[in-house]
């Protein structure tokens, strides 16, 4: 499946993780000092959203408050995941997770090695993921890919 046949609304939910990566490394890049911590929730939501895309896009049984965590084996029951792919990352993106609920709950600040370790786990997740589940390059994401005429969209690429 190419960009040009993925739904739009997949689309969008990979745009804004690719914006949630891009204001995470730029909070990381800024050298403020909560700002490891701040990186890591973005980092956080960006790998979530493309979570809950994957799970839509194979009728994953999800419910309002499903665990991070249970989007792993809940994506590779689901009815439209043929092959059972697996999601890539989960003991990275665990530590991940549990770094941000050390943060945003109980106000343990994340350091900026541990951050940027993150950054590189999260943008290898993304990648991946994309690639496994809707067949496109993360990294080719943009905005042009939500012009409907075909036309238009290659003029502007």
């Amino acid at each position: 499946m190419d960009k040009q046949q993925l739904p739009a609304q997949f689309v969008e939910q990979l745009l804004i993780s690719r914006y949630l990566l891009r204001e995470g490394i730029q909070a990381l890049e800024s050298r403020l000092p909560f700002a490891p911590s701040l990186a890591v929730s973005l980092f956080q939501d960006a790998a979530e959203l493309l979570l809950s895309a994957i799970a839509v896009h194979v009728d994953a049984k999800v419910v309002p408050n499903t665990a991070f965590l249970a989007y792993w084996e809940l994506i590779e029951k689901a009815p439209k995941n043929i092959e059972h792919q697996q999601v890539p990352s989960k003991a990275a993106l665990m530590k991940l997770n549990n770094a941000r609920v050390a943060f945003k709950h109980h106000g343990q600040r994340v350091s900026p090695e541990d951050a940027a370790a993150f950054r590189v786990n999260t943008e290898v997740f993304l990648k991946e993921a994309a690639s496994r589940f809707f067949a496109i390059e993360f990294d080719d994401i943009s905005l042009a890919d939500l012009i409907a005429r075909q036309d238009v969209r290659d003029q502007v690429k």
